[in-house]
């Protein structure tokens, strides 16, 4: 079963992440009080979104505190992804071991973050294929890794996220069993599409072959008329000449003394 992001988000943040229109602008994550306070996320700067938490930009400090009226509840203060954690607690605080090294090499969890779905239609074909080399090799590196760690026995905390890891992978790879049927349909379409073009040149090459196979039989026929109407005139010419034609155009029997 594939974990929704809804859930990774819910046990890494409590039930107030799914808190009705939920905003970054208005609620808090861990006590729901609303706030007017607008900031901008520093990857995308613009203002800072859902979108934005869900993509990794920015995350909750998920530490387990003592609040004032005794519950234990997630400290739930804001810290960029790639920060060493808020004031009070370190970053791996309420992380597991996974975060931890995939940070090491520079990676920042890509299993939960959205397919780019930026359209890349300017792109050449081969900046494109580069693109997917490269994110292949980081996807590679970061199964790996992954996979040791999980071996290892590493997740910390209220919820291991090496089952969670374990589950995006698995969506992963059917996603991109998906986008190789998409691109085995494709090419298929694109074949097709070619076969067609070709078939409806051939007809169109065989129809101009008969319509010029017409129009040149049309044209010897029209030179054969007028070199027959020629020949007829310079036949009738050279009677006139000899005086055998009457004005009306009949023969005339001129007889000789």
């Amino acid at each position: 079963m594939v974990l929704d992001k809804k859930e990774v988000f819910e046990k890494l943040y409590g039930p107030n992440w799914e808190v009705q229109n939920w905003h970054p602008m208005i609620r808090n994550i861990r006590t729901g009080v609303k706030s007017s306070k607008a900031h901008h996320c520093g990857e995308c700067a613009a203002r800072r979104q859902r979108s934005c938490y869900e993509a990794l930009h920015y995350v909750y400090c998920s530490a387990m505190v003592v609040a004032d009226n005794g519950n234990v509840v997630r400290c739930g203060e804001v810290l960029c992804f790639r920060s060493k954690g808020c004031l009070h607690h370190p970053f791996s605080a309420g992380y597991n071991e996974l975060f931890r090294e995939l940070r090491l090499f520079g990676l920042v969890a890509e299993e939960l973050v959205d397919m780019v779905t930026t359209p890349d239609s300017d792109l050449g074909a081969r900046q494109k294929e580069q693109r997917r080399t490269e994110n292949a090799e980081i996807q590679r590196e970061m199964d790996r890794q992954a996979e040791e760690l999980a071996e290892a026995g590493a997740g910390e905390g209220p919820q291991s996220f090496a089952n969670i890891f374990d589950r995006f992978k698995n969506r992963n790879k059917q996603d991109e069993a998906n986008r190789r049927a998409a691109r085995r349909t494709e090419a298929n379409l694109t074949r097709m599409a070619t076969r067609e073009a070709e078939a409806q040149r051939h007809r169109w090459t065989k129809k101009d072959t008969k319509i010029s196979k017409f129009n040149k039989s049309k044209k010897r026929m029209e030179e054969q008329r007028k070199a027959e109407e020629r020949a007829a005139q310079r036949e009738a010419r050279a009677k006139t000449e000899a005086g055998l034609l009457m004005n009306d155009g009949t023969l005339s029997i001129v007889r000789r003394p």
